[in-house]
């Protein structure tokens, strides 16, 4: 059996992830902290990445770990558009 070392860290790192972001108890989210510090230097180690440019892309990205899909809707009646106003930006945009 081939053991496919990248795909394996590649999911504790996911896991650590989403205990970091899910977990409620402080003390948890230090062992998933721990988990992502570990997984990241073991993925460093096999790729001969420096664990600095694995950390920036890990910090770069927000939310559980999955694909970020967004889908919006065009929407016109009567020569309006409809619009909605993002709670966070105040700005204005397509609804989805």
């Amino acid at each position: 059996m081939t053991l496919n070392y990248l795909e394996q860290y590649r999911r504790l790192l996911s896991i650590a992830e989403a205990g970091i972001f899910y977990g409620k108890d402080p003390f948890d989210k230090e062992r998933y902290e721990e988990l992502q510090k570990l997984s990241l230097n073991l993925i460093s180690h096999l790729g001969n990445e420096p664990i600095e440019k694995l950390e920036n892309i890990i910090d770069s990205s927000e939310g559980y770990p999955t694909p970020k899909i967004d889908v919006r809707a065009f929407i016109k009646k009567e020569n309006k558009i409809l619009l909605v106003e993002d709670l966070t930006t105040k700005e204005w945009a397509l609804p989805g």
